[in-house]
């Protein structure tokens, strides 16, 4: 698998984790759900560098 595939992966993993993360986690007033959602999608794109691009995956997997 490339890089490029790999990372878009992560995205969609991070993204998909993150919408279910908002929904079942915050109250279900729709504001406070954007609170949860925009910082997760926003880290979820600087996470799915490091795993894809920075060997995230192999670091994590040495510990």
């Amino acid at each position: 698998m490339s890089d490029r595939t790999a990372f878009l992966a992560w995205v969609a993993v991070l993204w998909v984790g993150t919408f279910l993360g908002a929904a079942l986690g915050a109250p279900p007033d729709p504001l406070t759900q954007l609170y949860v959602l925009v910082p997760g999608l926003l880290l979820a794109l600087p996470l799915a560098y490091w795993l894809s691009y920075r060997d995230g995956m192999e670091r994590l997997r040495d510990r």
